[in-house]
């Protein structure tokens, strides 16, 4: 697995623990979006160049047969990788895929949009359908779209973050639990309440010790007592949980469960510090991501003893506009 960071003299440093690949990237004002295929043989970039000329450069690595491609007039955020010759991207007003080979852009999904905001663009184990957020009045609602019937679909739901579980299942987060979004009927079941529903998982209180007694003690005027951020992983949902005792100090965790809610583990817990964000990899290793003020690169902070050449990590806000 990857990882890839850009530094602060723009540069793309790409790393699978053993070989570092360095791309200059100085020729562009601003880097929109940025994905590595499943394979991990390339890489898309799409951006602003400082003569103002909106690019996307797919960037072979040392284990792809193919060179460097350069397709321009086309800029956005949330690249999706279909295969190694195709590509969706969120331009704007468009869904489009993107033939590498020819270099063809073929708008599939119209969707209202202001501007090129990540959409949060996601694709369903299959690739049939995919989903994004869409701001209606003061929330962002989930958005579907099958590539096979061309049909789309709107659901009244509040999200902030979100994942698929299956074909047909969405897990999501509003700060106010997790739940599960059914895409076929529109049904929505919960998955976990709040924090304190953790207490009722058996050998919480014996794997998350410190946790435990924490939202144990929470009263109901506290309003940082939430399970967020679901992400499917390794047949284990995992998902940050954010508390806080009477004296307001903070602590986050990050817990994993099986799809039975029977085995429940704790990755990570610390206090004084909530992350934006994290990723597991496939040994459930965690790596944990935030922004701080004025900082143009994502920190990260593995757990104790975890090599960061094991992430894989995607960011759709690369900007560096002074």
């Amino acid at each position: 697995m990857f990882q890839y960071k850009i530094t602060a003299d723009k540069k793309i440093i790409i790393s699978n623990g053993t070989v570092l690949q360095t791309f200059d990237v100085s020729k562009f004002s601003q880097i929109d979006g940025l994905a590595l295929d499943e394979d991990e043989i390339k890489v898309a970039i799409s951006g602003i160049l400082l003569n103002g000329e909106s690019v996307l450069e797919i960037i072979g690595l040392g284990n792809s047969e193919d060179g460097n491609t350069i397709i321009e007039g086309i800029n956005g955020t949330d690249l999706v990788w279909l295969s190694h010759d195709h590509l969706l991207i969120n331009t704007g007003k468009y869904i489009s895929r993107i033939t590498i080979s020819t270099s063809q852009i073929e708008p599939i999904h119209k969707f209202s949009r202001v501007s090129y905001a990540p959409i949060h663009l996601s694709i369903s184990p299959s690739k049939e359908k995919l989903a994004y957020l869409r701001w209606k009045s003061d929330s962002q609602r989930i958005c579907l779209y099958n590539m096979t019937t061309n049909e789309s679909e709107h659901f009244k739901v509040s999200c902030r973050s979100y994942c698929w579980l299956d074909d047909r299942t969405i897990l999501y987060s509003n700060l106010n639990g997790i739940k599960l979004l059914d895409v076929e009927n529109g049904k929505i079941s919960i998955f976990l309440k709040d924090a304190k529903s953790l207490l009722k998982f058996r050998d919480f209180k014996l794997r998350c010790g410190e946790l435990s007694t924490i939202i144990e003690g929470i009263k109901e005027y506290n309003h940082d007592k939430d399970v967020t951020n679901p992400l499917y992983l390794n047949q284990r949902i995992f998902f940050k949980v954010i508390a806080s005792n009477e004296q307001r100090e903070c602590y986050s965790a990050i817990l994993s469960t099986d799809l039975e809610k029977k085995d429940i583990q704790q990755h990570h817990f610390q206090k004084g510090r909530y992350h934006e964000n994290y990723y597991a990899d496939s040994s459930n290793s965690i790596f944990l991501y935030s922004r701080e003020a004025n900082d143009r690169d994502f920190r990260l902070f593995p757990s104790p003893g975890v090599p960061t050449g094991a992430l894989v990590f995607y960011n759709q806000d690369w900007d560096w506009d002074e």
